[in-house]
């Protein structure tokens, strides 16, 4: 799906390839097209030659948007003097691998229903909705480039609302000190590292869990003294740790219907 057949004994990769990980020039026009990868636009600008880099206006931007994950940013910028008309959107702390398999599965997805041109993919990824765009290769006179990339990258990743309608000072934790975004994830919770000053749990509850904005002084205990985190999930119940004497660590959650 990634590469055209290309003539014998070319080193040239194939186009789909080359304008999504790598990046296109076009000599003639002095521009450049695609390059949607964040790693390429690391090393590229070690080697200084990235310049004029200015982020989308109202574009959810790395590590500013609470939840986000992966994270997604769109840029403009000069690559080795050359320009680019629309902004290069692109995932950023992601492995070239994640890049490749989410865009390969939209593609399938548009190659295997029958269709042509554009399309755009959806699906949840933690607590965000993520956007894959696909276009394929259209060309009536060679039959081989059928069903071959010609773009794709993501036009948007936006998070759920279940995190980001949370001010950071009314959180209820759901994990530990020190857990990463995945291990919160996991535990199907929303996680934002960003500093606000003051404790401010990293991981906490979605607004639409059970556990999620029962004030300290509300709680009914579930538990009993020394009770650890895993002993109260299996009770059914909620668990935080995080308040001193009198405020029970395991307590009874809000019905949610």
């Amino acid at each position: 799906m990634w590469f055209e057949p290309v003539p014998p004994n070319s080193n040239q990769p194939g186009k789909g390839f080359q304008h999504v990980f790598i990046g296109e020039k076009l000599k003639k026009k002095k521009a450049y097209s695609g390059f949607h990868n964040w790693y390429q636009f690391y090393l590229e600008q070690g080697q200084n030659k990235i310049k004029d880099v200015t982020v989308k206006p109202n574009s959810y931007t790395y590590n500013t948007e609470v939840s986000i994950n992966p994270s997604f940013i769109s840029l403009n910028f000069k690559w080795d003097g050359y320009t680019k008309k629309f902004d290069s959107s692109m995932f950023v702390g992601t492995s070239p691998a994640f890049d490749f398999a989410i865009f390969s599965l939209c593609s399938i997805v548009l190659f295997k229903t029958g269709g042509v041109g554009l399309t755009d993919c959806s699906c949840k990824i933690h607590k965000s909705t993520v956007t894959i765009r696909a276009i394929g290769i259209v060309d009536n006179k060679n039959s081989k480039k059928a069903g071959k990339i010609c773009t794709a990258f993501p036009p948007s990743v936006v998070s759920d609302p279940v995190c980001s309608s949370i001010p950071p000072t009314s959180r209820t934790d759901c994990g530990w000190l020190g857990i990463d975004h995945h291990n919160c994830a996991e535990r199907g919770c929303c996680f934002d590292s960003q500093q606000y000053g003051g404790h401010i749990y990293w991981c906490f509850y979605p607004s639409d869990h059970r556990c999620h904005g029962i004030l300290p002084q509300n709680r009914k205990d579930c538990g009993f003294p020394g009770i650890s985190r895993s002993e109260c999930k299996g009770k059914g119940c909620c668990f935080d740790e995080n308040f001193g004497h009198g405020v029970p660590h395991c307590f009874v959650g809000v019905p949610k219907g």
